[in-house]
């Protein structure tokens, strides 16, 4: 059994003996009124280990305390040098109430970028992954509840003035997400070009600057003059990320 379940039995036992040694001091109606504080206590007790079960469940088989139902993600520039990196996900709550998430991206120049959101707040300032994704707090408006679902948003205007950055959009899928879609707009590309971008993935476990694999090439849209792409489905574990011609 587990040692905080039975410590409470245990807890339980204790009361009620000691609540009939008070009801043998003191009589029956002041026994009574113990008897009857005594039983809302169990009462409370009760309501708080199914709590603490229940969200023991939850958060054991939803880490992230949701679920991710399809992502959208965008990249535009049109000079090469300052950009806009957007992203919207739903989402759907996988626990009692949620008020806010870590968001997690990745940007490689040299200037941090600045963030902000549409339909939440941002909490804060990004916390540095390292080699792995930084993260920043966004919070809802309104607290969510189990099983409600919402779309959140993310934007990241960036510069790479000393082109350091990589040129890539790239999203960690470390659970189940049905779609992925890509969209890279490069309004600086002069007319006639036709440079393929590649859609690539590594384990999650390898650096985010190396280890890539080609998956296949994705034309460019000389219309739009952007790269799209869709990802069904896919395996958890890796990084996927298009990666441009600067």
């Amino acid at each position: 059994m587990n040692p905080k379940i039975l410590f409470w039995f245990n807890g339980v036992a204790g009361l009620c003996s000691i609540v009939s040694v008070l009801i043998a001091i003191f009589g029956e109606r002041i026994g009574a009124y113990i008897a009857l504080g005594s039983f809302v206590l169990f009462l409370i007790s009760i309501v708080a280990i199914l709590w603490y079960w229940i969200y023991g469940v939850i958060h054991q088989e939803y880490p992230d305390d949701y679920v991710r139902l399809s992502v959208f993600s965008s990249y535009e520039t049109s000079d090469g040098v300052n950009g806009v990196y957007e992203r919207y996900r739903t989402i759907q709550v996988k626990r009692l109430a949620l008020s806010s998430i870590d968001f997690q991206f990745k940007w490689t120049g040299s200037k941090a970028p600045e963030i902000s959101s549409d339909l939440q707040r941002v909490v804060g300032e990004p916390v540095s992954g390292g080699k792995d994704y930084d993260r920043i707090k966004l919070a809802f408006k309104d607290i969510l509840l189990y099983n409600e679902t919402a779309i959140i948003h993310f934007r990241a205007k960036v510069e790479d003035l000393d082109q350091k950055a990589i040129p890539m959009d790239c999203y960690k899928v470390e659970t189940p997400t049905p779609l992925i879609h890509y969209r890279i707009t490069l309004k600086n590309k002069p007319d006639g070009y036709n440079v393929p971008a590649k859609l690539q993935k590594c384990l999650i476990n390898s650096s985010i600057r190396v280890d890539f694999e080609d998956i296949k090439s994705i034309p460019f849209d000389p219309l739009t003059k952007s790269y799209q792409c869709d990802l069904i489905n896919p395996e958890i574990g890796y990084y996927y990320r298009i990666l441009w011609e600067r």
